[in-house]
């Protein structure tokens, strides 16, 4: 008995009829006794103490998930990564602000199809793209002008006005529970939070005080289609 360590739960009860009590540790170990007759464990059917052990394995069971649905973003190749996945969960909207999508990648047959997803839904905004410039966008990117055209009933861009030129973070914002922030536009730090919707509410707030800023709305005549 003396090599003789094991954990205990609530669920096994207590020991009793042993002539000696061994050492019951923090853990819920009970450790050697001197005594090779055995032991006797004590208290652990106490309501507070089972209680007190079940919030702790509640809380890190909640911590867990907390930190699986938020990371940190610190390199180019993650941030693109975060593109994917979070382009990958949307189903009713998408809201995109930033410098001038250069950095977002969007000129690809996969992130196109993944933009188009909530576009087939009723609602008028399912897509929404805030930009400081503009220009790229009517020049060079095709795809996602043809996007925005197609789908003109429930899709808009527009480049927002001066007194926000000096905005540099970039958001995008798929349904109402994941978003993914860079702090900077020519940094790739960022954050990546999924299934956070108190988390998340804040930036959709802010990117509707940006979006009603109004500024200047991108069309199929300035897109020169």
């Amino acid at each position: 008995m003396r090599n003789f360590i094991t954990g205990l739960s609530p669920e096994a009860g207590v020991f009793y009829n042993f002539t000696r009590q061994g050492t019951v540790d923090e853990n819920r170990l009970v450790l050697p006794t001197s005594d090779s007759t055995g032991f006797v464990v004590e208290g652990l059917d106490d309501a507070y103490r089972h209680d007190w052990l079940r919030k702790k394995r509640k809380f890190y069971q909640w911590s867990k998930l907390q930190t699986m649905s938020r990371e940190l973003i610190t390199s180019w190749n993650e941030y693109q990564s975060a593109i994917d996945r979070i382009l990958a969960l949307a189903s009713k909207q998408v809201w995109i602000y930033d410098e001038d999508l250069g950095m977002l990648h969007l000129e690809t047959p996969e992130r196109i199809e993944a933009l188009s997803a909530p576009l087939s839904a009723l609602q008028a905004d399912c897509l929404r793209i805030a930009l400081r410039n503009c220009e790229p966008l009517q020049q060079r990117q095709p795809l996602t002008r043809r996007l925005l055209t197609v789908y003109s009933h429930n899709s808009a861009a527009q480049q927002t006005p001066e007194q926000l030129a000096h905005l540099r973070d970039s958001v995008i914002l798929v349904d109402d529970e994941h978003a993914l922030i860079r702090f900077d536009r020519n940094q790739p730090r960022g954050k990546l939070l999924i299934d956070e919707p108190d988390e998340v509410m804040p930036y959709r707030r802010r990117f509707a005080e940006i979006w009603a800023e109004g500024g200047t709305p991108v069309t199929p005549t300035t897109l020169g289609l």
